[in-house]
């Protein structure tokens, strides 16, 4: 999903995600996360949801920023390999 910011005056993906983190608001931005990469990017595997599930607000916030740059599901696999 694509979303204007006007913070930055950008159209971007997964500004939602980014916002629900900064505002506290963890297991929502989490959910939102799973929901905008299968719309984007297909179906994640299970082991894929569990990793993304057990994320602490450090690395979930990480990842809701890191998801800007994301091409596809390789990237994912590559930033959670990465943990």
């Amino acid at each position: 999903m694509l979303v204007f910011d006007p913070a930055t005056m950008n159209v971007t993906r997964f500004t939602l995600a980014i916002g629900l983190v900064d505002g506290g608001y963890y297991e929502m931005a989490r959910a939102e996360i799973l929901s905008q990469i299968g719309r984007d990017f297909g179906q994640l595997s299970a082991e894929q949801t569990k990793q993304i599930e057990k994320l602490p607000v450090p690395q979930l916030e990480s990842l809701a920023k890191a998801l800007l740059d994301f091409d596809g599901l390789a990237d994912l696999e590559v930033w959670l390999a990465e943990l």
